[in-house]
């Protein structure tokens, strides 16, 4: 009988490395090679745009601390609603952490929202509702990418200090709605569900999850909740024309984007003018 012969470690290892760089490059290019199989949505005519430029709010900033005289707006759109969740197009997007942050405080300090919750596991929201309880719970020992970021600490601190002061009366809690395994989306909106129940008929929250989860696709968080609480649950994406962001795929990667084509949404609201804005498609429809 013969014998297999070893086979050479230093070609293995350079095949091995050279397949490991292609499945790399396909990963980190994919996001560009996709543009080419997306739909190009209704066209942008002067029509359009000019619709656009009527029936968006205007906003002044992504940063806390502001006041909220450009948010006033807002209030017609979102009263009487239990739920207002805030989707992110990117878990890797400063600005978009910023401007959660921005309209938590609004939703806290000019609506009353109560409760708060994260796309993270309920063991980590216990020590994340210690920390902004006043508890001695360190976040940074369980917040995890995309959350370990300094935008999230600014929010949990300001969190901190509002339960901390005695004029606020009605605290702040935090939960966590995601499995992280399974059939995520239908929990995710049982969790959800489950909270204000427990909260009370006059509960409200605010949810921050991806655009997917709050997306109008059946088997998304979002239609679960749409079927439960209809017109109390009001669903905010967050979409941007240009910059970076970081992403998590094979490896945590930072890409640069923009100026959007006109196969996005994005093209269209680009051509309004206004740096930022926020669009109630009911009002635009």
């Amino acid at each position: 009988a013969g014998r297999f012969a070893p086979a050479n470690p230093g070609r293995f290892a350079l095949v091995a490395s050279v397949i490991s760089l292609l499945v790399m490059a396909v990963l980190l290019a994919s996001p560009t090679l996709l543009e080419l199989f997306i739909p190009v949505p209704y066209p942008a005519t002067t029509e359009l745009i000019g619709a656009l430029q009527e029936h968006t709010i205007a906003l002044e900033t992504v940063q806390a601390g502001n006041g909220f005289e450009d948010l006033q707006p807002l209030k017609p759109l979102l009263e009487g609603k239990r739920i207002v969740a805030l989707g992110e197009a990117t878990h890797g997007t400063r600005e978009f952490f910023q401007m959660k942050h921005r309209m938590l405080e609004f939703l806290v300090q000019e609506m009353g929202y109560q409760h708060f919750g994260m796309e993270t596991s309920p063991q980590v929201a216990q020590v994340l509702n210690d920390y902004i309880a006043g508890g001695r719970a360190n976040p940074r020992s369980v917040l995890y990418w995309p959350w370990a970021t300094e935008e999230v600490m600014d929010m949990l601190n300001w969190m901190r200090a509002y339960n901390a002061d005695p004029h606020n009366v009605s605290k702040i809690t935090f939960h966590g709605f995601d499995p992280i395994y399974g059939d995520r989306d239908p929990v995710m909106a049982a969790d959800v569900a489950s909270i204000l129940e427990q909260a009370g008929p006059q509960s409200k929250i605010v949810l921050w999850a991806h655009n997917a989860h709050i997306s109008n696709a059946e088997g998304w968080m979002r239609h679960s909740l749409k079927q439960q609480f209809g017109d109390q649950a009001y669903l905010l994406g967050f979409e941007f024309d240009h910059g970076a962001f970081t992403s998590r795929m094979a490896v945590i990667h930072t890409y640069r984007v923009g100026p959007a084509s006109p196969a996005y949404y994005a093209y269209a609201l680009r051509l309004t003018g206004k740096p930022l804005q926020f669009l109630d498609f009911h009002s635009l429809s």
